[in-house]
């Protein structure tokens, strides 16, 4: 535990889900006790985790030895140069050794393990959502200070920390939030699970279809789970959004750019039913305004905004960070600090999304045209040089500034590659 004046404190966490479980660690290390209550959150069949670099770094940071947990349970690692099918304007991008990878898994096995490596913190107590009455029997919440044990009365807290998801409660808890949406369009998701098929399909492990301008707006994901499993993610504007009936869901498959999707959707088993995984979004961050002095609201994402890299373990671990940073100031003033934390925190990865989901769907914010253009010409440019795409994949990560991509050799590259085509920038 930090030396810090907390330490004779209680907190609560509402929810036990990646980001409950994470705002759990952080509150570890400052509270004598940290109390997280179980809340429904449905798992089973979400789809993939995706960790990149920096995440895989941060999450064995906080747990030494979880990354060989994971592979020894199944996660599959996979290199995003070789393994990695990426199908743009027409055509495979060609294969190579990438420097990077990135770790996949379902929800439910990084939840478990986190959960199994918490449970043995001496201040972490999970309480089953059965054994809790209800917030100080319902008082307004600006006289909460508790929560009811099965031991009866209530636990002094002095932080509760709500990270249970359920956005509607948390309104009426709160009245009025303050939202910084950034503006994007409606990428609609439906996804299912299956088995893979008994002969592994060629050598990749996670496949991306992605549409552009000149194509339908739509596209695919295919990500790998443990148990030999593959999450398959079918994308859509929302005026021409998948269907979640069979033969409609099949038939979407079949009318992408290529057949690679449906093939293997006809020759794996199904595992889960066809479940709609919600429009994408970019809100940067949802908090209380001026409803109770110590209440932080952790909204739990069910979805990447980023369709194809899949960020949601970054907004997981970069919300632990910056609560960790915001307690070891106390709690004064926590909601403000808390909120400027996570923005600053949050921005750059809300941007990159942003700009992601608008390629997806042919959108393009006013007076963003000529940068829009431009990362076209880029993708376009990663189709024939596996320096671009590096460098690509390096900001899409965040391993370095999108000024990466105006690096003189990466610009001369994208301006050969457009000069070939006889396409102007």
């Amino acid at each position: 535990m930090k030396p810090n004046s907390l330490s004779s404190k209680e907190a609560i966490v509402i929810g036990d889900g990646l980001t409950g479980l994470l705002a759990a660690q952080a509150l570890s290390d400052y509270f004598r006790q940290v109390y997280v209550i179980g809340q429904p959150y449905a798992t089973e069949d979400a789809p993939p985790v995706l960790l990149h670099g920096p995440d895989q770094a941060a999450l064995e940071a906080l747990f030494p030895g979880l990354l060989a947990e994971l592979a020894a349970a199944g996660a599959v690692r996979f290199n995003l140069g070789l393994h990695m099918a990426w199908f743009v304007y027409g055509r495979w991008r060609p294969r190579y050794r990438s420097a990077l990878e990135s770790v996949a898994c379902s929800p439910a096995l990084l939840t478990e393990r986190i959960r199994h490596r918490l449970a043995d913190y001496p201040a972490v107590h999970f309480l089953p959502q059965e054994e809790i009455v209800g917030l100080a029997g319902e008082v307004p919440l600006r006289q909460v200070t508790g929560v009811h044990l099965r031991e009866s009365g209530l636990l002094a807290a002095d932080l509760v920390v709500d990270a249970s998801g359920q956005f509607e409660r948390s309104r009426a808890w709160l009245g009025q939030l303050v939202e910084r949406p950034l503006l994007t369009p409606s990428l609609v998701k439906v996804g299912r699970i299956y088995q893979q098929p008994e002969h592994p399909q060629e050598s990749w492990q996670a496949l991306i279809i992605q549409p552009t301008a000149e194509q339908p707006r739509r596209g695919a994901v295919i990500l790998p789970m443990e148990g030999k499993r593959l999450h398959v993610t079918l994308l859509g504007a929302a005026q021409d959004a998948p269907p979640l009936t069979e033969p409609g869901f099949l038939a979407f498959a079949r009318s992408l750019p290529t057949p690679r999707v449906a093939e293997i959707m006809t020759q794996a088993v199904p595992l889960s039913a066809i479940r709609r995984l919600g429009k994408s979004s970019c809100t940067l961050c949802a908090t209380p305004l001026a409803a109770v002095e110590r209440f932080i609201l952790l909204p739990e994402p069910d979805q990447s905004p980023n369709p194809a890299m899949q960020q949601a373990a970054h907004y997981y671990l970069q919300n632990q960070a910056a609560l960790s940073e915001t307690l070891a100031e106390g709690l004064d003033g926590l909601n403000d600090r808390w909120q400027r934390q996570v923005a600053e925190r949050l921005r750059p990865a809300c941007m990159l999304a942003r700009t992601e989901a608008q390629r997806w769907v042919g959108f393009v914010e006013m007076g963003s045209a000529a940068m829009s253009h431009y990362m076209d010409r880029v993708i376009a440019a990663s189709l024939d040089s596996a320096q671009v795409l590096e460098a690509l994949y390096s900001v899409q990560q965040m391993l370095e500034p999108p000024t990466l991509l105006f690096r003189p050799d990466i610009v001369l590259q994208v301006v050969a590659r457009q000069n070939q085509t006889g396409n102007g920038l």
